[in-house]
């Protein structure tokens, strides 16, 4: 059997996986490393100690193993630095960790060049990052400065150290993804940045040769395996069930939280985040960009200290479940990360708690609360789905309350070993999926207005705290607190302010205003053919008597539909179309979503199963940019049973009675008149929300805020206008 092998050296353990080319584990072993947490922010591993586990780990799983093993992978924690002597290979400083902050004063003096370093290498100017580290030793640790008086330094990411020992051929480099986060490497060329060296007074000569995470590293010594691919934890976690698409977010909860958006071949940058690289081939990398909270298992593990007599970690999944109001908790383990980049923050409950159930809730709270943070700087209005993965994934209550913040469902699959399995997946066949044993759990987004409430205060007390460190945020549209996926214009029957409703030139005209969406009416006439109509009553549109239910298509498409007391004679000999007219446009027009919807004195006259066999039949070729939308549930019920075209629930009223049967409808749009909105922020769920008669921009900005996704308007000139600012402010 051919076999896999996955090294993932991580904060707290080192360990390695034999995996099968389907992905199952087959062989595992695991050895815990030390970590040292001192006084200003050092945090410090002993490099000799990460290396011996990682050996031991290799052999546990290797000796008296009776399969073939053909290739390895290594994934690592990342921004982790050692030095070490070229000659020997001995550590010439302990390993100073990702979290380590000591370098903190040194980067002020690079303050002004902050933007010009975050456009070169994606990284806002944090002493996270490898770039400060290194300047660091070189001033002050005496055996780094004699070996480079000595030649004989080498520097460089924990996977450059490992790779130096477990290779037969000792190569000194770096992988694009671990180069990635030192502050020293242009995502463009893929190599060492000339300028930001010499910024950061780092020689060349002293750092590992930049090469691609999928790349003839060299055999591992005594058991002659290549390896093929090394990693960042982080970047090779999200591989861990395939490929993935631009539609996929993923979030790994560790010793620190990290949320990534793939962002395929081309470098975007955003001025809170990070950009950093999923994998490279070659001279071709794959780009990502990338929230991180510093303080996630790592502040239960300093609450876990405080209350030593309990074990966190075994609670948490019943008080998550019983706890409903917390606490706050600004949580300012090792700092702030993104997107707010600030190096100290007080750790405090707010108010004060003394009881470690409530505490450890808050915590928890606090992850979720940071995370969203960065998730609603993301685009994600393309967005299925959220995929988690980490050791405190395993958590039900903080996969539902991410979930319930973001609007998406959050799928966790039986991952516990993700950066692992996905750094094996890169070297196994990286155009296939794993096969997975257990099928994926889905959380669903609910209601949880009290969640957002303690969640909207947490911004707001932690924007007090922070004073003018938050000024940005004052200044970026209040994006935190509101919505961050530009509402999509919807024209109500087409261009309505200026054309007759429902008419073939109404929507094409609203097409050219720049319209995203199309909302029309379907009404069936005496022949059953059906055509686009609002009401039952011929006489407002055409100014004739009679129900459309009296005439037949042939006669309906003679009539006058021109509006002529509220529009005058200047579009007449505009007709009734039919649905076969409006499909037409469609075919032509597939950027273009189009909300059909049944209305229902056609269903009570005609019947369900007549009226939607016949829609079903017509509109699901276009399933991809149509939606059929309708009061009736029962219509909706029939269409998702008989069809995949998707469907949207317009509520008679928007109460607690309507979102609970929504719940069960499970639609994906709900569509409510703005005026009957109950509640700042339309619940939450699987779905998107739809307002309507919205014909301001003041309203239109106002919902938009509030997280509505689609606004349909008769104005689309006007709100167009909304929708053209908000897509320059935050485009990325």
């Amino acid at each position: 059997m051919n076999t896999i092998l996955a090294i993932d050296q991580g904060t707290h353990a080192s360990r390695a996986l034999l995996f099968d080319q389907n992905g199952n584990t087959l062989k595992s072993a695991v050895k815990p490393v030390a970590i040292s947490r001192k006084n200003n922010g050092v945090v410090e591993q002993d490099a000799t100690e990460i290396l011996e586990s990682v050996n031991e780990v290799i052999h546990r799983v290797l000796d008296n193993n009776s399969v073939q093993v053909n290739i390895a992978a290594l994934t690592t924690q990342r921004s982790t630095l050692v030095a070490w002597d070229s000659r020997t290979g001995n550590p010439l400083a302990p390993a100073i960790s990702w979290q380590d902050r000591r370098c903190a004063r040194l980067l002020e003096d690079l303050k002004p060049q902050a933007s010009k370093i975050h456009r070169i290498t994606g990284l806002p100017l944090s002493p996270h990052y490898l770039g400060g580290k290194i300047n660091w030793l070189l001033k002050h640790n005496q055996a780094v400065i004699n070996a480079r008086q000595h030649q004989c330094l080498l520097m460089g990411s924990l996977s450059s150290f490992l790779c130096f020992h477990l290779l037969e051929n000792q190569p000194f480099i770096i992988d694009h993804s671990n180069a990635a986060r030192s502050l020293l490497f242009d995502l463009t060329c893929l190599g060492w940045n000339q300028e930001l060296l010499q910024l950061f007074n780092i020689p060349e000569t002293i750092l590992p040769e930049c090469v691609p995470t999928l790349y003839n590293y060299g055999k591992i010594k005594d058991y002659e395996i290549p390896l093929a691919c090394v990693c960042g934890d982080q970047n090779s976690a999200i591989y861990a069930n395939g490929n993935h698409t631009s539609e996929d977010i993923f979030i790994n909860i560790g010793t620190g939280a990290f949320i990534l958006q793939p962002q395929n071949k081309h470098v975007k940058h955003h001025p809170r985040l990070l950009t950093g690289i999923a994998r490279s081939h070659l001279d071709q990398a794959n780009y990502l960009l990338e929230g991180t909270v510093n303080g996630a298992g790592s502040s239960l593990s300093t609450l876990q200290k405080t209350w030593p007599e309990q074990d966190l970690i075994q609670s948490l999944p019943v008080w998550l479940n019983e706890i409903s109001n917390p606490p706050l908790y600004l949580n300012g383990t090792g700092g702030l990360g993104s997107p707010w980049w600030v190096k100290q923050l007080d750790n405090q409950f707010i108010p004060e708690c003394n009881t470690i159930e409530e505490q450890a809730v808050s915590v928890v709270e606090s992850i979720v609360f940071m995370l969203i943070h960065n998730h609603q700087l993301l685009n994600t209005s393309n967005t299925k789905a959220i995929h988690v993965s980490g050791g405190l994934s395993r958590l039900d209550g903080i996969c539902q309350k991410i979930a319930d913040l973001a609007r998406l469902p959050v799928i966790r699959c039986d991952n516990k070993e993700a950066s692992a399995r996905g750094a094996a997946w890169l070297v196994a066949h990286p155009d296939s999926p794993w096969i997975t044993t257990q099928p994926p759990e889905k959380f669903t987004p609910a209601c949880n207005p009290t969640l957002e409430q303690r969640y909207q205060k947490y911004t707001v007390t932690l924007l007090k705290i922070l004073g003018e460190n938050a000024s940005w945020y004052q200044d970026d549209c209040l994006k935190l607190t509101s919505n961050t996926i530009t509402p999509e214009i919807v024209a109500h029957r087409g261009y309505q302010k200026h054309y007759p409703e429902n008419t073939i030139e109404s929507v094409v005209a609203a097409i050219k205003a720049g319209a995203n969406c199309i909302e029309i009416d379907i009404q069936l006439c005496k022949d059953n053919t059906p055509m686009v109509f609002h009401d039952e009553s011929l006489f407002r549109t055409t100014g004739l008597n009679g129900s459309i239910f009296d005439y037949t298509s042939d006669e309906l498409l003679k009539l006058d539909a021109n509006e002529k007391d509220r529009l005058g004679s200047a579009y007449s000999g505009i007709s009734i179309p039919t649905l076969d007219s409006l499909i037409n446009v469609i075919k032509q027009h597939k950027d273009i979503h189009f909300f059909i919807e049944i209305k229902q004195q056609t269903l009570d006259r005609f019947g369900i199963s007549e009226v939607m066999n016949r829609i079903i039949r017509m509109i699901n070729p276009y399933s991809n940019n149509c939606t059929i939308i309708s009061f009736d549930k029962d219509c909706l019920h029939f269409v998702k049973q008989n069809s995949h075209i998707p469907i949207g629930w317009v509520l008679h009223e928007y109460n607690q009675t309507y979102i609970k049967e929504a719940q069960q409808l499970n639609p994906e749009y709900l569509i409510c008149n703005h005026k009957k909105l109950t509640h700042p922020r339309p619940a939450a769920g699987p779905w998107q929300w739809m307002l309507y008669e919205v014909n301001t921009i003041k309203l239109a900005d106002k919902l938009y805020k509030a997280g509505v996704n689609y606004i349909s308007t008769a104005d689309v000139d006007t709100l167009t206008m909304m929708h053209k600012k908000q897509v320059s402010n935050e485009t990325i």
